[in-house]
């Protein structure tokens, strides 16, 4: 599931980019090479990603959270691979969550399993 996640996040984040440098490329915006070859400008900013998986199974989630737990490597170069953590909401344990949104909550407490 880290693998899923970071995957759709990579995409949202292409996605940002390649309209973002579409935009610079038509309004021909760039101010030096190195902002024409990157297809963006010094001040573009994409938006961040937060990703949620929300599992409501009936037992508790026992898989990887991040990458790192998904590969097999070695500790010495476990500081160089990059990580990847996913935020996980275990519906099992509801009744530590409020949700302002009252259909929210009240969706979460019908699929809660008994």
């Amino acid at each position: 599931m880290p693998l899923r996640h970071m995957i759709a996040d990579a995409l949202i984040y292409l996605k940002e980019y390649n309209e973002l440098s579409a935009k610079n490329k038509r309004e021909k915006s760039y101010s030096s090479s190195g902002e024409f070859l990157s297809g963006l400008t010094k001040t573009d900013r994409l938006h961040p990603v937060i990703g949620l998986c929300i599992y409501y199974g009936e037992e508790k989630r026992d898989g990887p959270t991040n990458l790192v737990h998904m590969i097999q490597v070695t500790d010495d170069l476990k500081p160089m691979v990059s990580d990847y953590k996913m935020n996980l909401l275990q519906i099992r344990s509801i009744e530590h969550f409020h949700f302002q949104n009252i259909d929210v909550q009240n969706w979460l407490q019908e699929s809660t399993p008994q």
